[in-house]
């Protein structure tokens, strides 16, 4: 759907009114992401549960379980690679 809304002074700055409807049915309450695209911006809601890449990499270190299943994969005879001294 779109829609037009027009664009207001909000002290120095510009801004826009976003209807209360839209915003619940984003679940938008106190925070926006603002991308700027090709096409032009995209607000979403704020994610607070994604992790950052040094967070995700971190998360999965502590999985001994996933680490040691990921190593017994490396240079198996499935993947038609020999070992090699790197793994």
């Amino acid at each position: 759907m779109t829609r037009t809304i027009k664009i207001v002074s909000v002290g120095n700055s510009k801004g826009v009114r976003i209807p209360s409807e839209i915003l619940r049915r984003q679940g938008i309450s106190d925070e926006v992401d603002l991308v700027e695209t090709i096409e032009g911006l995209l607000l979403r809601p704020k994610r607070n549960d994604l992790l950052s890449f040094e967070e995700a990499f971190a998360e999965m270190a502590k999985d001994h379980e996933a680490l040691a299943e990921i190593r017994g994969m490396e240079g198996t005879a499935s993947d038609g690679l020999p070992e090699d001294d790197y793994s």
